[in-house]
């Protein structure tokens, strides 16, 4: 009988071990069932989520933020911000759970905050935040200063910094993805 209890509690404690948060380095693409080849959705970088199992390559995992009324295509970081984290298709298939609601700003807009899973390639995943942060900055470092002087990221509200950024890049080395990572970064530190 205690053997019994113990392999129980060994189980348990195995299960809630491994659903640690990990982040996203590079934008992936979300998938309705493990057999899709064809994208529905993608997951910027440094979005946190976790991994609830995985499967022939692919991991089933769960992603925590907020929606803004009904529009649960758009996955924000944040309330009343709008830095994406997730979006997806209409014709994608995945489940959101509300975990309440409220009302933001002067509009008294509806915000939800809700979790999500997905499927995605299991890769591009790191449980270090901070590293990813600091390859963003090293990249805002060396780019977004060589015509002027270089911003601090709290200079501008997470709102502001995609349209910043957005007529900024094509002036620099930085690839499509690096920019999604700077603007990750500037949105994440900008002013509140």
């Amino acid at each position: 009988m205690k053997k019994r209890y113990l392999f129980l509690s060994l189980f348990l404690l195995a299960s809630f071990v491994q659903a640690k948060t990990q982040y996203v380095t590079k934008t992936l693409p979300t998938y309705s069932t493990t057999e899709d080849a064809k994208a529905s959705g993608k997951i910027l970088p440094t979005t946190p989520l976790e991994v609830i199992k995985t499967q022939d390559g692919k991991a089933f995992v769960k992603l925590t933020g907020w929606n803004k009324g009904k529009m649960t295509r758009i996955l924000y970081f944040s309330k009343g911000e709008r830095i994406i984290s997730a979006a997806f298709s209409k014709k994608a298939k995945y489940e959101v759970k509300v975990l309440k609601t409220e009302e933001v700003g002067t509009k008294k807009d509806q915000w939800s905050n809700v979790t999500i899973t997905t499927w995605i390639d299991n890769k591009e995943l790191t449980d270090d935040l901070n590293a990813l942060y600091s390859k963003a900055a090293n990249l805002y470092e060396k780019n977004c200063g060589l015509c002027h002087a270089k911003h601090p990221t709290k200079e501008f509200s997470a709102n502001q910094w995609p349209a910043v950024i957005k007529g900024m890049i094509p002036r620099t080395p930085l690839s499509k993805e690096e920019g999604l990572l700077v603007t990750q970064y500037a949105q994440k530190h900008a002013k509140k």
